[in-house]
């Protein structure tokens, strides 16, 4: 893991993590280094990585460092231990083998991805939490999705966030369902353009959009002028959730 550190990051990365993290970046928060060596995936490869995740864990969310391994090469076995501890779960009693949360590590490596375009990574990183296969996900899948996501993100930010900076489930679910009001399930395709026009998500979409191949030039999407109505809700408390 040391060896990452002193190869450092390639090329103009710290500069383009800087600029993407938006007001994040103003407190000196930067991607950690044992995360951006994974970052350069095709969109091929990066499906190829859903059907491994898919295949090797089946009806469970942990992943050993050696099944990570197993993908990467072992000719990474350094870059996989740095990338793996930073997602490694608390063992607990038993001497058992210590696992990292496939659905975080997953969704970190989609939506941090600096090849594929911004839409691409959000339709695979909803692909990752279709379990039925439908090309649908419902509320549930949806929060699941967003609280993966956000523990994530938090784990490849250094210096990590604290829990206070982070919104809470609470704040999650009710997102959830705003996403998908009617109960669901909503196509993919139509959760991306809902997460393209919603403005509680805007910043961090705006961030991950300026790390894709297009880099600070990247398409980036404008929330609309909120109707008056939406207005009055945010000013009696509905703003939030936004905030957070």
């Amino acid at each position: 893991p040391s060896g990452i550190g002193r190869r450092g990051a390639p090329d103009g990365v710290r500069e383009r993590a800087r600029e993407a993290m938006g007001v994040a970046a103003a407190r000196g928060v930067e991607i950690d280094l044992a995360v951006q060596p994974f970052l350069c995936w095709s969109q091929e490869e990066l499906n190829a990585f859903l059907d491994f995740i898919r295949r090797v864990c089946g009806g469970s969310v942990k992943l050993s460092k050696w099944r990570l391994a197993e993908f990467a090469g072992t000719g990474r076995l350094a870059e996989v231990a740095a990338l793996f501890a930073l997602f490694e779960e608390p063992t607990g009693a038993g001497g058992r083998e210590a696992s990292a949360n496939a659905l975080q590590l997953a969704a970190a490596l989609l939506l941090l991805n600096r090849t594929a375009p911004l839409e691409g990574r959000l339709l695979s990183c909803l692909g990752l939490f279709d379990f039925a296969g439908s090309g649908q996900l419902g509320p549930a899948d949806v929060a699941l999705l967003l609280q993966a996501s956000v523990a994530a993100l938090g784990r490849c930010l250094t210096p990590r966030p604290g829990a206070d900076e982070l919104p809470d489930r609470a704040a999650l679910r009710r997102l959830s369902c705003s996403a998908v009001p009617d109960g669901g399930p909503r196509p993919c395709r139509e959760l991306v353009s809902w997460a393209l026009k919603e403005s509680s998500v805007r910043a961090t979409l705006n961030a991950l959009a300026r790390l894709g191949p297009d880099g600070a030039a990247a398409d980036i999407h404008e929330a609309p002028e909120p109707a008056a109505d939406d207005e009055a809700e945010a000013e009696a408390g509905g703003g939030a959730v936004a905030e957070q």
